[in-house]
């Protein structure tokens, strides 16, 4: 893929939260970039088989908030072309290079349904990705779950999903190799209503622990 160009729309300079957009040889994909002056850790976002910037429950932009307030950058990306798997894939590559671009050493993915594996292709393809999350995952597209390793993976799902099952995480929890790590919420539904703060609070501390470690310390 050649090497996307990051343009926000203050010439490089953004407040807090700027909206971007991320031109390439293939279109131009549009995103919410929550900048923390001098990080090396982010993190790019992907939205469900709908696209959209919000993830489920509107998580992204709480999960966006409290990693820019330890350091961490993110980048909740829009698809251009929803449902797409390959466009899709495509777009977080895209995410990925805007944010090396942006100083990143070392990149966490975060995907829901759809664009959990969206994510898990994504970051078997990225020599910059640390970890993968997906929420209420499925299972078409994420069978390169195995090669992730030794990246981190977690799977995140409800029990009470009536979309995509709970069974898929399990399923790819089986198939994938350490580091890996299954959590199921009781009575969850496909967005985590019930289960917004719990997520939340996983979700930081598993970034930090990922992403606030300089890239020169080597490892995963």
């Amino acid at each position: 893929m050649k090497s996307s160009v990051f343009f926000p729309e203050t010439n490089g300079h953004p407040p807090p939260m700027a909206e971007v957009e991320i031109h390439t040889p293939e279109g131009m994909i549009k995103g919410l970039l929550h900048k923390a002056e001098g990080a090396h850790g982010a993190m790019v976002m992907a939205g469900d088989a709908e696209g959209g910037l919000d993830g489920p429950a509107g998580l992204y932009e709480a999960l966006a908030e409290q990693l820019q307030k330890v350091g961490i950058m993110s980048l909740r990306i829009d698809y251009r072309e929803p449902n797409d798997l390959r466009e899709s894939i495509y777009d977080v590559l895209a995410g990925i290079e805007a944010l090396r671009q942006q100083g990143a050493e070392r990149v966490a993915l975060l995907g829901w349904s759809f664009g959990g594996a969206v994510v898990i292709t994504a970051g078997v393809a990225s020599d910059l990705v640390v970890g993968v999350a997906t929420i209420a995952c499925q299972n078409f597209g994420a069978e390169m779950a195995p090669d992730l390793a030794p990246k981190s993976l977690l799977l995140m799902h409800g029990t009470d999903d009536m979309e995509t099952s709970d069974q898929n995480s399990r399923d790819l929890y089986s198939l994938a190799r350490q580091p890996k790590e299954l959590i199921l919420y009781s009575g969850g539904d496909h967005g985590l209503t019930r289960h917004t703060g719990l997520a939340l609070d996983k979700l930081c501390a598993w970034s930090k622990r990922l992403l606030l470690i300089s890239a020169r310390a080597g490892g995963y």
